[in-house]
């Protein structure tokens, strides 16, 4: 296998993985329903970062679905006062998050940069047959002589 053909498959394989991390991520962040929580606890939570000191608060709280209690915890960087609105996997209500989950960059840029590998491998690959009989005449002259 060409050097070309080994970083065109990578990039293939990527592309898919990727693409199918967004889609799974899609299904799940789709499947998310929320609902208020009670708290019922909050800590405060200092950090010492390059220029100062950082401020966050770690929540802990309760909910109910369909008369099941659960709880979680969380941190957010504001304090806020009464209850707290909670994410959850509507189909397992345990998988829950104090702020609504996103779709995680890692595989966003992972199937953007195998998208845009994509034509450039198809150019490449297409041409591999051409090359090999360019490189097969160039390496034995006499080959083609014969023939004739």
């Amino acid at each position: 296998m060409e050097e070309e053909e080994i970083n065109f498959a990578f990039w293939a394989v990527a592309f898919v993985l990727g693409l199918g991390y967004c889609a799974m991520r899609v299904l799940f962040l789709a499947n998310l329903a929320s609902t208020g929580a009670y708290v019922t606890n909050v800590t405060e939570i200092e950090a010492r970062v390059k220029g100062g000191a950082s401020t966050s608060y770690e929540y802990k709280y309760t909910f109910e679905v369909e008369g099941e209690r659960f709880s979680g915890s969380g941190n957010r960087d504001e304090l806020t006062a009464g209850g707290v609105t909670v994410y959850y996997d509507s189909e397992d209500p345990a998988d829950n998050y104090l702020e609504k989950p996103g779709l995680l960059w890692p595989g966003v840029v992972t199937a953007i940069l195998g998208l845009l590998s994509v034509p450039p491998g198809l150019i490449v690959w297409r041409r591999r047959k051409e090359r090999r009989q360019l490189i097969d005449a160039i390496l034995d002259p006499g080959e083609s002589d014969d023939d004739a």
